[in-house]
């Protein structure tokens, strides 16, 4: 029950806080796209590959678990995307 008061809360949040943006979408990227990217690029060097993305509807976690990487990852830019 936690789980999903907290969600419906993050989403009612994110609804209010990107309508009332200024028209220009920096509100959308700052609320939406941009985590996602952060979170696709932190969990590539994390792994040094891009995981499989797991949708689900009542948590944050979007990956797969992967091994941990150590080393200087060495992942591309253009992988990533």
């Amino acid at each position: 029950m936690t789980d999903f008061a907290l969600f419906a809360a993050w989403w009612i949040g994110l609804g209010i806080a990107s309508s009332v943006g200024f028209g220009t979408g920096l509100h959308t990227f700052v609320l939406y796209l941009g985590p996602h990217i952060a979170k696709v690029t932190m969990a590539s060097n994390a792994c040094n590959y891009v995981p499989e993305s797991l949708p689900t509807r009542w948590t944050f976690h979007h990956f797969k678990a992967c091994p941990e990487y150590t080393d200087t990852p060495t992942i591309a830019v253009f992988s990533i995307y």
